[in-house]
């Protein structure tokens, strides 16, 4: 990244492009003394500072729970046309060559375990068993095994699967586990302790699960620089106050998530929606829940990312998330951020005939910031916040013609391209569980977010795994065959080798003595030890 001219005296600092630690995030940048505060063109679009003044860990302080505005200071200055943002917005992936070997060396199961790690499995078992109920390691793989299988190889009822029936049973789920073990299980598993118990947490029965599945998946950091913010579903009719209805969506019974996710759907970051109330209690309480939401779903990311690496990342969200207050908040710490906008979040609108032909825009920015709103007439008319593009260059974008009963192209400003590039990440990440929805049900709300941590453990290990491999791309269906596979077929393995231990040591006794080496003898009906035969016969 080049160097503006009054921005950072850089020979007086020096950054390490590897650390993330409290002493790197917390650097003050100078402005060089000699700078008047004009730039050499003399536009107003040279003034963007890319590096932002402080760190976050410092912004963070400043919040209070009577914050009513992220940036209540600011006055917005609307003057039509957009402002230039030069730096080309890509998606690069920071992935380092030796995590990529590493993740392109590893199976499935080893990628599956590295979210669904032996600590969230050693966390299930231990609460199981405060709760009186023994559950081992081996049970619980294989009775994870069993759920992933079913996603595949779905029955009418789970007890089909233990059917006598030939055309109904498995006999891979038979075989490893008895029907009776298995509802066991599935009654008795737990995924809280006594000491979790919080009753200002609606969800604190998942919240420790959902803590440390949130510490797995960090563990290759923040490796794509477009990242999206959106809400995700799981469907449930669980009699629980954390059900949520919302009319007209695919599932609208269900509990609801927040999720960050990169383009490509891999989930960086979640959190189950308990209320409006119930998001960072302490700070924000008077904000908008939308702004809300994403601080708390970037603090992770604002917090261990240094200044000069934050300005490599983009956000995206819908209109439920985004204000221009937000928008702006997000530009002031170095995040630059587009999203479309609701008009009744909007006081100077753009006007637009309702009768113009697809394709027409209007475009404002505001002069004390780097924010662009543009509304361009589509089927209805849409806006569009951004502070990272604007409306150059003019792309074209298909679009049905009822007219002409084809499609055809039509030219929409950039934002809108690069809104509709990297906004999906969330909705591909729900789709690829979608795909993994087990067969097994319950009537527990705490089921599905125990589904639903499988599920998201396998679709991380598919989009890492692909992300990193420059080869041939794996399915979400491979990855998910091979790890039942794993925990079905060792445990029948394990199976097959105690009967055969047994056999061999019940064979192997002698009837007179205990020496192990033996011969049959039909007269006897028993097994004697070469030592004993010749003696008794």
């Amino acid at each position: 990244m080049s160097k503006r001219k009054g921005q950072v005296r850089m020979s007086e600092i020096e950054f390490d492009d590897d650390s993330s630690h409290e002493e790197s995030s917390q650097i003050i940048l100078i402005p060089d003394p000699n700078y008047s505060g004009d730039n050499d063109s003399g536009s107003d679009d040279e003034n963007y500072n890319d590096f932002p003044c402080t760190s976050y860990k410092k912004v963070y302080q400043d919040y209070s729970a009577n914050l009513t505005k992220l940036e209540a200071e600011h006055e917005y200055n609307w003057v039509d046309g957009e402002k230039n943002c030069k730096d080309q917005i890509e998606n690069e992936t920071l992935l380092s060559d030796s995590q990529k070997k590493m993740i392109v060396q590893s199976t499935p199961v080893q990628l599956f375990e590295s979210f669904f790690s032996d600590e969230i499995k050693n966390y299930i078992s231990t609460a199981t068993k405060e709760n009186n109920f023994e559950l081992s390691r081996s049970d619980l793989d294989i009775f994870i095994g069993i759920l992933i299988f079913s996603c595949f190889n779905k029955r009418k009822s789970q007890l089909d699967y233990w059917s006598t029936d030939p055309f109904l049973s498995a006999n891979v789920v038979s075989s490893v586990m008895s029907r009776n073990r298995f509802e066991s299980i599935k009654a008795h598993i737990k995924y809280s302790k006594a000491s979790d118990n919080n009753p200002n947490d609606k969800g604190w029965r998942v919240r420790s699960l959902i803590n440390l599945f949130q510490k797995n998946i960090l563990q290759f950091g923040y490796f794509q620089t477009a990242m999206s913010i959106d809400e995700m579903m799981i469907k449930s009719y669980a009699k629980t106050s954390l059900k949520q209805f919302i009319r007209g969506k695919p599932i609208r019974f269900g509990l609801k998530l927040w999720g960050l996710c990169t383009s490509n759907g891999y989930l960086l970051g979640w959190d189950l929606y308990c209320g409006k109330n119930q998001i960072e209690t302490n700070v924000l309480m008077k904000c908008a829940l939308g702004s809300r939401v994403v601080m708390n779903l970037l603090k992770d990311f604002l917090h261990n990312t240094t200044p000069r690496k934050i300005n490599l990342y983009h956000v995206y969200f819908d209109n439920y998330f985004t204000c221009f207050d937000l928008i702006l908040h997000l530009r002031n710490i170095g995040l630059r951020a587009t999203g479309t906008i609701r008009n009744d979040r909007v006081k100077i609108k753009n006007e637009i005939c309702k009768k113009a032909e697809r394709g027409t825009f209007a475009v404002k920015n505001d002069k004390n910031s780097q924010i662009n709103y543009i509304t361009v007439m589509d089927s209805k008319p849409v806006s569009i916040a951004s502070t990272a593009a604007g409306v150059n260059p003019i792309l074209p974008i298909k679009r049905y013609s009822s007219k002409e009963h084809e499609k055809k192209e039509i030219q929409f400003p950039h934002a809108f391209h690069i809104y509709n590039k990297y906004m999906g990440g969330v909705d591909t990440h729900d789709a690829h569980c979608n795909n993994l929805l087990p067969s097994i049900r319950s009537k527990k709300w705490t089921w599905v977010v125990f589904t639903r941590l499988i599920q998201a453990s396998i679709t991380n290990s598919v989009v890492i795994y692909n992300t990193a491999s420059t080869g041939n791309k794996k399915s979400t269906k491979e990855f998910a065959l091979d790890i039942a596979k794993h925990y079905l077929a060792n445990r029948e393995k394990e199976i097959t080798q105690t009967n055969v231990s047994k056999r061999v040591e019940k064979q192997s006794k002698c009837s007179s003595c205990p020496i192990k080496t033996y011969k049959f003898c039909k007269g006897c009906n028993a097994y004697v030890c070469k030592t004993c035969f010749p003696n008794k016969h």
